[in-house]
C-alpha cells in the first residue's frame, strides 16, 4: 500500500472515530453535559482539521470555492476548549463564565482576517486557490493582509503550549480534591485529564518540530496531519476503554462531600405541608445522615436503623448536597411536566443513581417527590391575588401540569380538599398580614 492509499485509510478512519465519539458524549453521555460538549466539539475541530486538508488532495475546492478556509478561524479555538473542558471537569461547572468570550479573540481575530477574502466573487476565489494551491509561498503577494499557514501554525502551537500549561497547573493544584471524588468511577478522572494534557502537549512540541524543519510543503502538511490523525485515534481508543468516561461521568461536588468517615453530610431536602385549615405546618425531612449510613424512613416518618446492606449504597449519600443545593437555587420543579431524566441531566447524576437516591435516600417516587415540593413552594409563597385564579392556574403557578395532578397531590400530602387547602393558606396570609 503507497504512503497517499494509507493516509487517506488512516484520515477516513479518523474521521469515522472523531464522529463517534462526539455523538456518544453529546446524545448519550447525560453526565457532566457541558463539559462533555466541550469536549465534543474540540474533537469535531480536529475532524474538519485533517478533513478539510485532506480535501486539499482533491479538485473539492476548486470545485466549490466557497468552502475554503471556512473553517480555518475554528481552529484557534481548540486549545482554549480543552482548558474550558479540563476546568469544567475540575471544578464541576455547568456553564461558562461571564468572560470565557476572551479565549475566543484568536479565532474572531482570524475571521476578520479572513473576511476580505470571503466576499471575492466566485470566480476570483476560484483563481486565487488554483494559485496558493500550486505554491502556497505566493499567498502573501496576493494577499497581503493575510497571514500565511506557516506563521498561524506557529501561534496556533504557541498558544497551545500557553493553554496546556495552565491546565497541568490547574490539575496539579486539584489534584488531591479530584482524588477525594465519589463513587470510584471518579478515580479515572485524573488519569484521562493528565493523559489529554499529555497527548496534546506531545503533538504542540511534534508540531513545532516539524514546523520548522526544512521539509517541502506537500510532505510537511501529510507529516502535520498524520499527527493530528493519530492525536484522535489515541484519546478516542482511550475513552472507549474506559466507558465511564465517555458514557457517563457523575458530577460530585468537592467541597459539599464528607471527607473523612463518618463526617456529617448536608441534611436532606424537607418538605412542609398543613395537615388541617390553621393548623401548624409538619415537616417530612430526614436527619442529617452520617457517611455510608443512609436512612431508612417506617411509616411512622421516623429514621430507623439502616439495613445490613446499607454500606452498598453509600454512595448516594453523596449525591444529596449536589440534589439539595440545586432544588435550593433553580427550583426546577416550578416548570410543568419537569421529569427525572430533566433532573438527572441538569445535576448531572446518571439516571438510575438518581432513582436510587430517591427511593432509598428519600423514600419517595420522583412524581409524589416533586408534588411535595411544589406544595412547599407553594405553601411559603401563596399570593392574594392567587385567589382570582382557578384550581388549575394555581397548580400551573407551582409547576402542576394538570388540575387532577394537582388535586390529588393536595389529597395525599394533606388529608384537605383543595377548597379547604387553599382557604388555609388564605388564612394564613391574612393572619400574617395583620401581624
Amino acid at each position: 500500500m503507497s504512503f497517499d492509499n494509507f493516509y487517506i485509510v488512516l484520515v477516513f478512519s479518523g474521521i469515522l472515530l472523531g464522529l463517534l465519539s462526539s455523538s456518544i458524549l453529546v446524545f448519550a453521555n447525560k453526565a457532566h453535559k457541558h463539559a462533555n460538549h466541550i469536549l465534543a466539539f474540540s474533537t469535531i475541530i480536529l475532524v474538519l482539521n485533517i478533513s478539510t486538508n485532506a480535501l486539499v488532495k482533491t479538485n473539492f475546492y476548486i470545485q466549490f470555492p466557497h468552502f475554503f478556509r471556512v473553517t480555518a478561524p475554528l481552529l484557534y479555538l481548540y486549545y482554549p476548549m480543552v482548558f474550558l473542558y479540563i476546568r469544567a471537569i475540575v471544578r464541576d461547572e455547568t456553564g461558562f463564565r461571564k468572560w470565557d468570550w476572551l479565549h475566543f479573540i484568536p479565532a474572531i481575530l482570524q475571521f476578520c482576517e479572513l473576511v476580505p477574502f470571503y466576499i471575492l466573487p466566485t470566480e476570483a476565489k476560484r483563481q486565487f486557490i488554483t494559485t496558493v494551491l500550486s505554491d502556497p509561498s505566493k499567498l502573501n503577494h496576493l494577499a497581503a493582509y493575510m497571514l500565511s499557514p506557516y506563521i498561524h501554525n506557529i501561534i496556533k502551537a504557541s498558544l497551545g503550549l500557553v493553554y496546556l500549561a495552565f491546565a497541568l497547573r490547574l490539575l496539579r493544584v486539584n489534584k488531591t480534591a479530584i482524588a477525594q471524588r465519589s463513587p470510584d468511577q471518579n478515580k479515572y478522572i485524573y488519569r484521562w485529564l493528565l493523559t489529554l494534557c499529555s497527548t496534546l502537549l506531545i503533538m504542540v512540541v511534534l508540531t513545532l518540530v516539524f514546523i520548522f524543519l526544512p521539509i517541502e510543503d506537500g510532505i510537511d502538511i501529510n507529516i502535520l496531519m498524520t499527527i493530528t490523525v493519530s492525536v484522535i485515534y489515541f484519546l478516542c481508543i482511550y475513552l472507549f476503554l474506559v466507558p465511564s468516561i465517555l458514557f457517563g461521568m457523575p458530577i460530585v461536588r468537592k467541597d459539599l462531600i464528607r471527607k473523612q468517615q463518618g463526617q456529617v453530610v448536608a441534611p436532606a431536602y424537607s418538605v412542609t405541608v398543613a395537615t388541617q385549615p390553621g393548623s401548624t405546618l409538619h415537616t417530612f425531612n430526614t436527619e442529617p445522615v452520617l457517611a455510608g449510613t443512609p436512612p431508612v424512613m417506617n411509616t411512622d416518618g421516623k429514621v430507623e436503623k439502616p439495613v445490613s446492606d446499607s454500606g452498598r449504597f453509600a454512595y448516594l449519600e453523596a449525591y444529596k448536597p449536589l440534589l439539595n443545593m440545586h432544588l435550593e437555587s433553580a427550583k426546577p420543579y416550578l416548570k410543568p411536566g419537569y421529569s427525572i431524566n430533566d433532573m438527572s441531566e441538569e445535576t448531572g447524576i446518571p439516571l438510575h443513581h438518581l432513582t436510587a437516591l430517591l427511593n432509598r435516600g428519600y423514600q419517595e417516587r420522583f412524581n409524589d417527590f416533586i408534588n411535595k415540593l411544589r406544595l412547599t413552594y407553594l405553601e411559603k409563597h401563596f399570593k392574594p391575588e392567587w385567589e382570582r385564579l382557578t384550581l388549575e392556574g394555581i397548580g400551573k403557578e407551582v409547576g402542576f401540569n394538570s388540575r387532577t395532578t394537582f388535586y390529588n397531590a393536595i389529597k395525599k400530602n394533606t388529608g384537605l380538599s383543595p377548597s379547604a387547602y387553599l382557604e388555609s393558606r388564605k388564612l394564613v396570609v391574612e393572619n400574617e398580614g395583620e401581624k
